[in-house]
C-alpha cells in the first residue's frame, strides 16, 4: 500500500512537470527559426551594420539581386558570404536578394529572406507550402508600408518576421 502511494505521488509529479513544460516546449519550437535569424545577424553584425550605409551610398531601391551586374560589389560580397553560410540550413534559396524601400524623407526599410522551410501539409496551390523568415531593417522615422514595422527590434533597427507562401 505504501509503495503504491509513493508510485502515485511520483507519477503525479512527473505528469505535473510534463503538463507545465508543454507550453514552454511549444514556445521554444515556435521561436527557434526566429532565433536562428537573430543569431545569423548577431554572428555577422558587421555585414548587417554596413548594409544600410551601402544601400544609401549607392542610392539603391527595389530588389537588389546577388551577382547582378547592377549590384555593387560590397553588397554582392555580403550576400554571397551569407548565402554560403546559411543556404545549407534552408530548403529554398536564401540571402539571394534584398528588398529596399525608402520613403519621401529618405528613411530606409530593408527586407532579406534569411530562412525558408517546407510547411508540412501544404501543397503549394491551395495551401501555402513554404514559410519564409525575414530579417527586416526599419528606420525609426520610416513612413511607408513594410511587414514587421510595428514589431519591436531585437538589435538596433532589425526585426524578424515570417510569412507563408506558395511554391506552385
Amino acid at each position: 500500500m505504501i509503495i503504491k502511494r509513493k508510485q502515485r505521488f511520483v507519477i503525479g509529479i512527473i505528469l505535473m512537470i510534463a503538463i507545465i513544460s508543454i507550453p514552454i516546449i511549444i514556445q521554444f519550437i515556435y521561436r527557434a527559426p526566429y532565433r536562428y535569424c537573430e543569431n545569423c545577424l548577431q554572428s555577422n553584425i558587421e555585414y548587417f551594420d554596413a548594409l544600410p550605409t551601402y544601400i544609401r551610398n549607392y542610392n539603391l531601391s527595389g530588389t537588389v539581386i546577388i551577382s547582378d551586374e547592377n549590384t555593387p560589389n560590397e553588397i554582392n560580397e555580403i550576400l554571397d558570404s551569407l548565402n554560403k553560410q546559411y543556404q545549407k540550413d534552408s530548403d529554398y534559396p536564401v540571402f539571394t536578394a534584398i528588398e529596399v524601400y525608402s520613403d519621401n524623407n529618405g528613411n530606409l526599410a530593408i527586407s532579406i529572406q534569411a530562412k525558408k522551410e517546407i510547411i508540412k501539409g501544404g501543397n503549394g496551390i491551395e495551401t501555402p507550402d513554404v514559410r519564409c523568415y525575414y530579417l527586416v531593417y526599419v528606420e525609426p522615422n520610416y513612413v511607408g508600408s513594410i511587414h514587421a514595422k510595428d514589431k519591436a527590434p531585437f538589435y538596433d533597427n532589425w526585426r524578424t518576421w515570417s510569412s507563408d507562401t506558395y511554391s506552385g
